[in-house]
């Protein structure tokens, strides 16, 4: 545990200093304008000298710990890559064009890893999907999509590409993709275990055969609201992925007794 995370007691006294525990920037871009003096990197600091502790300092705070502001870039990187890991994925791209230092923090592994990208469904569009996907590249394990209307099978082409060691990924609401992004999926992200694709209701049973041939790792799948799916798909999704533990269905008027029993 680093000092920033030990020294939450080295805060009282100080009106408007933030808690040592709490994250750096947890508002993205907003915590980044707020905390962060525009260009040059600069970041109210008091370096508590008896503990050895950082504490951020509030801009109304008393003088003697204004003079004590260190720039961000003097920071352990261990520190920095924490600030860095609170950031969103746009805050995140804009932090890597400020300089080599923060590119090389803002690029790293660890904070491509997860990505949630509905707070921007909107804009979401396969232009975007293509750089996102070579930014993350084999470090994304978890995306969520949900609710990106315009998510179409070329942008399940540029991820698949870029990152074939997914394993959870949420395409819930995606209602423009077909089974073209089922043969893709199951051709590169083989480690794939969490799959969602509610209302997704352009898919068919072939989604899930692809899937059942080429993700057989997967543990659970939500197919609910795609009424285009019958007992036949069923069969050949749970023919070859045997770990399947949890199976939503709710809304699928083309499944039956019958098809339940091939999961049962």
């Amino acid at each position: 545990m680093s000092d920033l995370d030990s020294q939450s007691d080295s805060v009282a006294t100080c009106p408007d200093t933030i808690p040592a525990t709490q994250p750096l920037l947890s508002q993205g871009t907003v915590g980044a304008n707020k905390h962060l003096n525009g260009s040059s990197g600069f970041l109210s600091v008091s370096h508590n000298t008896d503990s050895g502790g950082y504490k951020l300092i509030g801009r109304d705070c008393c003088r003697k710990c204004r003079s004590m502001r260190i720039q961000i870039n003097s920071l352990p990187r261990e520190v920095l890559l924490k600030i860095f890991g609170q950031l969103d994925v746009v805050s995140l791209c804009r932090s890597a064009s400020v300089c080599k230092l923060w590119s090389e923090l803002a690029m790293d592994g660890s904070n491509w890893q997860k990505i949630d990208l509905f707070e921007y469904q909107i804009n979401i569009r396969s232009s975007v999907m293509r750089p996102i996907s070579r930014r993350c590249a084999g470090f994304l394990r978890s995306l969520s999509l949900r609710c990106c209307k315009n998510v179409e099978d070329d942008s399940l082409r540029s991820l698949t590409k870029y990152c074939p060691n997914l394993e959870e990924l949420d395409l819930n609401g995606c209602i423009a993709i077909t089974d073209s992004a089922g043969v893709y999926l199951s051709e590169r992200c083989s480690k794939l275990k969490r799959l969602d694709l509610r209302s997704c209701t352009r898919i068919t049973d072939l989604t899930l055969t692809h899937l059942g041939r080429g993700c057989p790792l997967l543990e659970s799948v939500s197919l609910s609201y795609c009424g285009n799916i019958t007992n036949a798909g069923l069969y050949r999704l749970t023919l070859n992925c045997s770990g399947i533990e949890r199976l939503y269905l709710d809304y699928c008027s083309n499944i039956d007794d019958t098809g339940l029993v091939h999961i049962a």
